[in-house]
């Protein structure tokens, strides 16, 4: 099954990736504590089995499966996942900053067994399963070789080929071009229907519809508003379902940046909040 993206896979590397089909590709090739379930109206087991909360919501204990392996044959344990933790913790404000909004509030992690995974926070959050949800686990045999330099390594390890435990593993990347997904067999949960998939990646729509209308793709992950009725028109399956957008706006904050010193200033970044928010409601797309 090919599938065609402009997204695009910017990187293989948790603690450096940006663009969604990166961590798309987290989500098929490594374990989580949790999943939400098929109608994205609750959270289900992933590698965690189940959990519960104690001391007013500030400690989580959560059991995992047994007998889970790591694509190299290696066992998962939930040693794995307090390592990721407290590794995303200890490197918060540096190599593992892409993930330290994850383990906001979290005081340690601690794996008593290897079923076992307790997190204690400094105060009750609200989101504990939302954040979990999108906290890969990684296997702590591989990435442990590579927080040198206070955690800076972090970033630069290339983990190609890639040591996961999800539900597809990574066969083939080759990065603004393709990557291979094929069946994970030694996936401790519910095995995908799919035997594998593609997902091509294109620079840009025009490019991306017109291989669609070549049928020299499958589908495609999300349809441009200028192409729908194109290809409705061609006889092509346009699914549409109410949603909502949003588009980032990220401001350079550090205080010892050299250049654009200007967006520092308090002032600028209200005058942009309230450019961005009179711009919503007149339906535009830049200030």
């Amino acid at each position: 099954f090919r599938m065609g993206t402009s997204s695009r896979i910017d990187s293989l590397n948790p603690y450096v990736a940006f663009n969604q089909d990166a961590y798309n590709t987290f989500e098929y090739v490594y374990p989580f504590l949790v999943q939400y379930d098929k109608t994205n109206s609750k959270f289900v087991s992933d590698f965690a089995t189940s959990w519960k909360s104690t001391d007013g919501g500030k400690t989580w204990t959560f059991k995992t499966r047994s007998g889970a392996k790591w694509t190299d044959g290696q066992p998962l344990t939930a040693k794995d996942a307090a390592w990721t933790i407290t590794t995303d913790l200890k490197y918060a404000a540096g190599g593992a900053a892409n993930a330290a909004g994850l383990v906001a509030h979290i005081k340690s992690a601690k794996a008593p067994n290897a079923n076992t995974l307790v997190v204690r926070y400094s105060k009750a959050p609200g989101n504990v399963l939302g954040q979990f949800q999108q906290l890969a686990i990684l296997p702590q045999h591989i990435w442990s070789q590579h927080t040198g330099n206070k955690g800076t390594n972090l970033k630069t390890f290339s983990n190609n080929p890639l040591v996961g435990a999800g539900p597809f593993k990574l066969v083939k990347f080759k990065k603004d071009d393709i990557a291979l997904f094929q069946r994970n067999g030694s996936f401790y949960g519910e095995k995908p229907k799919a035997d594998a998939f593609g997902l091509q990646m294109f620079s840009n729509e025009d490019a991306l519809v017109a291989f669609l209308k070549a049928h020299q793709i499958d589908a495609i992950e999300a349809v441009p508003g200028t192409a729908i009725k194109t290809l409705r028109n061609a006889g092509f399956n346009v699914r549409s379902t109410p949603g909502v957008d949003q588009t980032d706006f990220i401001i350079n904050s550090n205080a010892k940046k050299s250049g654009h010193r200007e967006l520092l200033n308090l002032k600028v970044k209200a005058a942009m909040a309230i450019g961005r928010a009179s711009c919503r409601e007149r339906v535009c797309n830049d200030v």
